[in-house]
């Protein structure tokens, strides 16, 4: 059986141990990792009772003026022996109605534009939209997708397989202006995204991945 549950103190040994696993010298150190169990959220997926990956969220600070409660997902993985049987697609999908039933607005992340089995997740199964291009954000040529993620807007479609879906109405009408950018060329994707494209997730093209955009309607 797989599940996925809030992590307590218990589980921190695994976590630590399998964060170092996954991002080597990026692994965040186990008193961050304490500091997120007790003053963040951090989610757990168990196959018969054995962590195999995880999440880290963190409520962002909002404006005074603002009434939304927003989460940033600062990452999330599945130990490389469990990928590719969508586990991380199960794990998102659970955050996510976690968190809409806790009353949350939004979730903004960011991935390496070269991760394309997160984008895929993210943006193709969840409906995040990339809104902005972050250079060098971890470091030089470590450039970074901003997602964002509208909670309000996604309704739980209940039964056996527990999907997402996102309402639509007149105002998400896309025009057919559509692109394609390489992951690995940054300055395509800047030159869209300051064109007001929004990055929708992966589209496979002649046996090649690309992220693929759209132009809302309102900047034509």
């Amino acid at each position: 059986m797989t599940v996925v549950e809030e992590a307590n103190k218990t589980d921190l040994d695994k976590l630590a141990e399998m964060d170092t696993e996954v991002f080597k010298e990026k692994a965040i150190s186990p008193w961050i990792l304490k500091a997120l169990l007790r003053h963040g959220k951090v989610y757990t997926i168990k196959k018969e009772d054995e962590p195999i990956g995880s999440a880290y969220c963190m409520t962002e600070w909002a404006d005074e003026k603002k009434s939304e409660k927003n989460v940033y997902l600062l990452r999330f993985f599945i130990k490389k022996e469990e990928r590719n049987k969508g586990y991380g697609t199960f794990l998102i999908g659970e955050i996510l109605k976690f968190l809409k039933q806790e009353k949350f607005s939004r979730v903004k992340t960011t991935v390496d534009p070269k991760n394309i089995i997160a984008i895929e997740i993210l943006c193709n199964h969840y409906g995040f939209n990339g809104l902005n291009f972050l250079l060098n954000e971890e470091g030089n040529g470590q450039h970074r997708l901003y997602l964002d993620l509208d909670l309000d807007r996604m309704t739980f479609r209940r039964g056996k397989e527990k999907k997402f879906y996102i309402k639509t109405g007149k105002t998400d009408v896309l025009s057919d202006e559509r692109m394609l950018a390489n992951p690995e060329a940054p300055a395509e994707i800047r030159k869209l995204i300051k064109e007001h494209y929004i990055c929708r997730g992966i589209i496979r093209f002649k046996g090649k991945d690309y992220l693929y955009f759209t132009r809302d309607v309102t900047y034509i």
